[in-house]
């Protein structure tokens, strides 16, 4: 999947010209340089797309120079190996006042085979192996004055509360976005309208087009931010990549409708956090990192692993990784993560890390660090389903929580092992609607194998979640590739860690999203910072 974007878009293809533009036309108007440019009408006039000699066709570039502060709207395709290129040049950005409408401001139309790039050789997003940001974006698309009443938007006080359009939307296939800040879309606060602001806007919306791939970006301040919708036929190869989302009150949603199927969605690398700034007094918007949903669709192959999901989430939020009411939903593979998420104030949350949780096939949950330092802040589980659920759920580290597990599923068909439960602020776990207070009787209800275990003072967990030396994690969890190696074959990433260290070829795995340096064979890498808030840019 990496690999067809890698190739479709390798910058080293000839391209057939350069075209610069900016909000009004400079110098000679030949679009030659940015002391030349065209205006932005002109990439918007249809005449001006096609296959003639200085028109924009498969292997041009345009170039945007400056602050644009009109919408962009696509005309035409490029093609596998000649895309079309929008390069957002040194300090370029696309300013909208008081923000998108319904065609949004870039509207990529049905066309395919295009690349947004924020700014060459500039990535923004997010390395989870160190938790350290990849840099700052050059290029940006922002709306200006959408936002809560009272708050600040980046064009002055925010005058704007409806709804309205996203910042990028489509519906063509091959598509590439990188290096790009996308947002703010909305700034939203929990004070604004009264704690009750239900206004909103998106930072980019795909419906139906495969083989769309985001990734070193940072997308922020978006009511539901990145937007798949599989509304008939089926939708194929979405991925994600190193990317930062933030203020966001669902960072990812996947919806399905009229029987749509989405077949293969890669979530990978990226840090989401913080989505307490879109609480309201009637939890008009409940938050998720990727929301799942749609009764008459199906999704399959969903591939979730070294991300980090963090920060402030709020009183709203439901889960991390929330898949409801599919039509169905098999094959979704989830390791190395590690949720941190906390809630200030506690308002009720939810605020689970997979839950509710569909599965009716296929599913793995496998070495994911679930954690907080304390066990204040609301709820935070390993697992919460009403749904049908059927998964493998093993080498998991799980504390901090009111709670522990929570399967409310009439008649589950779980495998349940080598997971290491701590601290937490109940001792429950939940098995059908029975609550359990011990290891011992969990097990009787559940099944859970013997591997798993309980300590109630500490696992060992230093300061970012990495195990301690003489960590009760260490050793203590299964080899997934010596137990499951047609998993190993299928999933290579899980024989590292997030941090990118080897686990051990033979022998015991560590339980968690990392493994001790020195039980396996990989070097060890600086510890992540902590103590991270998002900027509002």
């Amino acid at each position: 999947m990496v690999a067809f974007f890698s190739a479709a878009f390798d910058s080293s293809i000839a391209r057939a010209s350069d075209v610069y533009i900016a909000q009004a036309s400079s110098g000679a108007n030949s679009g030659a340089d940015c002391a030349d440019t065209h205006a932005y009408t002109w990439f918007n006039a249809a005449s001006n797309w096609g296959s003639n000699s200085g028109q924009i066709g498969p292997g041009t570039t345009v170039h945007l120079c400056g602050i644009i502060t009109s919408e962009l709207t696509f005309l035409g395709s490029g093609t596998s190996g000649s895309p079309i290129e929008l390069l957002f040049e040194k300090g370029a950005a696309i300013q909208i006042s008081p923000g998108a409408d319904a065609n949004g401001i870039i509207n990529l139309g049905s066309y395919s085979y295009i690349l947004i790039d924020g700014g060459a050789n500039t990535p923004c997003g997010w390395s989870t192996a160190t938790n350290t940001s990849e840099g700052a974006c050059n290029g940006q698309i922002e709306d200006m004055l959408y936002g809560s009443s009272g708050a600040t938007c980046p064009g002055g006080s925010c005058t704007t509360q409806a709804s309205a359009g996203n910042l990028i939307q489509g519906t063509g296939s091959n598509i590439e976005i990188r290096n790009l800040q996308i947002g703010p879309a909305y700034i939203h606060t929990t004070t604004g309208n009264g704690g009750n602001d239900t206004g909103g806007a998106q930072c980019f919306q795909d419906t139906n087009g495969s083989n769309w791939n985001i990734h070193d970006s940072k997308l922020h301040d978006g009511e539901w931010c990145a937007v798949f919708a599989f509304t008939g036929g089926t939708m194929s190869n979405i991925t994600m990549t190193n990317n930062e989302m933030y203020n966001n009150s669902h960072m990812v949603a996947l919806g399905g409708a009229n029987a749509g199927n989405l077949n293969g969605f890669t979530f990978s690398g990226n840090f989401t956090h913080d989505m307490y700034n879109w609480d309201t007094t009637s939890d008009a918007d409940h938050a998720d990192a990727i929301h799942l949903f749609g009764a008459t669709g199906t999704a399959r192959s969903l591939l979730i692993y070294n991300n980090i999901f963090g920060g402030n989430t709020g009183g709203d939020i439901t889960g991390q990784i929330f898949s409801e009411a599919m039509g169905g939903t098999s094959n979704v593979v989830i390791f190395n993560n590690l949720f941190d998420m906390s809630t200030s104030p506690d308002l009720g949350a939810a605020n689970h890390a997979w839950g509710p949780a569909q599965c009716d096939s296929g599913c793995y949950f496998l070495n994911n660090t679930i954690a907080r330092q304390t066990t204040t802040g609301g709820n935070l589980d390993l697992g919460y389903s009403t749904y049908n659920m059927v998964a493998t759920i093993e080498n998991n580290v799980d504390q901090g929580g009111a709670s522990l597990v929570n399967v409310a599923a009439s008649s589950p068909s779980l495998t349940l092992n080598y997971n290491a439960y701590g601290p937490n602020g109940g001792d429950i776990w939940v098995w059908e609607g029975a609550f359990y207070t011990s290891l011992a009787s969990w097990r009787s209800a559940s099944g859970e194998g013997s591997g798993s275990f309980y300590n109630s003072s500490t696992l060992g967990l230093s300061a970012s979640y990495k195990p301690n030396s003489g960590s009760l994690l260490i050793g203590a969890g299964v080899n997934i590739c010596t137990q499951n190696p047609t998993f190993c074959a299928d999933y290579p990433a899980i024989e590292k860690d997030m941090a990118g260290n080897s686990r051990p070829g033979s022998g015991n795995w560590d339980i968690g999203a990392y493994q001790d340096p020195a039980t396996g064979t990989g070097s060890s890498t600086p510890s992540p910072p902590t103590g991270l808030t998002a900027v509002v840019q």
